[in-house]
């Protein structure tokens, strides 16, 4: 377990996916450190990319097929294109 994590990144699921961006959204949001937070659809090509502003306040920013989310402080280029694609011989 990280300490003072920068980035959290959470893969959604249909079963688990209200209590993700409610309750635990809310405490990834108390740890000072984190500064971006994505959500990860699993059906269909969506992350959901919320980055920390000035006085706490969350920006979010979608992507979807074709986009690359950049991420700063770690760097970070994730194409979805790629994220999303299925593996060799499936």
């Amino acid at each position: 377990m990280l300490t003072n994590p920068t980035l959290v990144v959470e893969v959604l699921s249909e079963g688990t996916e209200l209590f993700d961006r409610g309750e635990k959204f809310e405490g990834y949001r108390s740890i000072p450190s984190l500064r971006h937070f994505l959500m990860v659809a699993t059906t269909h090509p969506l992350v959901e990319h919320y980055t920390r502003g000035d006085a706490d306040a969350w920006i979010l920013r979608t992507y979807g097929p074709g986009e690359t989310v950049a991420i700063h402080d770690p760097d970070i280029a994730l194409s979805i294109d790629a994220l999303y694609a299925a593996p060799p011989g499936v």
